[in-house]
């Protein structure tokens, strides 16, 4: 199975949360799991009595950045909400690193753009430098 066939949008998601799941157990966190495929929340994370609901993101770089987005427009699902996830991890498909981002760092909006590669241009001002989120 090509990972990279558009048609696979399900195998990437299980492979980023695999990825992310790995990660954070080398890193020292807690990891469950909801028994429910449709939960709004891919895992709960603890680490020193700190609980994070969080939703995880396959992305792919596109011109140094990772589109992560709270809906899915071709599904007609709700956007995530602060009711629904602390935190959304972020698996970068190319690069191979792990980002944690408080879902009050997106909100209200629908999507943020995290910048993962430097810039060319000078620009320093409204750009989400991917090293703040980092884990």
């Amino acid at each position: 199975m090509d990972i990279n066939d558009k048609n696979k949008t399900h195998f990437k998601g299980l492979v980023g949360e695999l990825e992310f799941t790995l990660h954070l157990i080398q890193k020292g966190w807690n990891i469950y799991k909801p028994l429910d495929q449709n939960s709004r929340v891919d895992l709960v994370l603890e680490k020193n009595g700190i609980f994070k609901k969080i939703q995880i993101k396959y992305c792919t770089p596109y011109k140094g950045c990772l589109r992560i987005e709270l809906d899915h427009p071709m599904r007609k699902t709700l956007p995530y909400g602060l009711k629904d996830v602390d935190e959304i991890g972020v698996f970068d498909s190319i690069n191979q690193n792990f980002y944690l981002i408080p879902l009050k760092a997106i909100l209200p909006r629908k999507e943020m753009w995290l910048r993962v590669d430097k810039l060319a241009k000078t620009q320093k001002k409204n750009i989400n430098w991917g090293y703040k989120f980092k884990i």
